[in-house]
């Protein structure tokens, strides 16, 4: 988990250097977006590897269950964050 997280981190700060950088608003909008969600799902893996480390609450099925379908909401969140990205770099593209 320690090398994912790292890079996850280094691809939130690279989507937002990213986002100051670019001239067009709507795909900075959309990057910001993005890095949002990637930061949500960061924080709902570090939950579920946080859960599923302590003995105590990785015995409780319903608060493993929570923290996994939190993990699957976050990853569903990336996804549609991504698909608005693509689109708007798209239309970039075509201006």
């Amino acid at each position: 988990w320690p090398s994912v997280r790292a890079r996850m981190v280094d691809l939130e700060n690279q989507v937002a250097i990213l986002e100051g950088s670019i001239g067009d608003i709507e795909l900075a909008q959309q990057l910001n977006t993005y890095g949002h969600t990637l930061a949500g799902l960061r924080g709902a893996l570090e939950a579920n590897v946080a859960v599923r480390l302590d003995a105590g609450a990785a015995a409780q099925e319903l608060l493993v269950a929570n923290a996994t379908q939190t993990v699957y909401d976050r990853r569903r969140d990336v996804q549609v964050a991504m698909a608005g990205l693509g689109a708007a770099a798209n239309r970039g593209g075509q201006r």
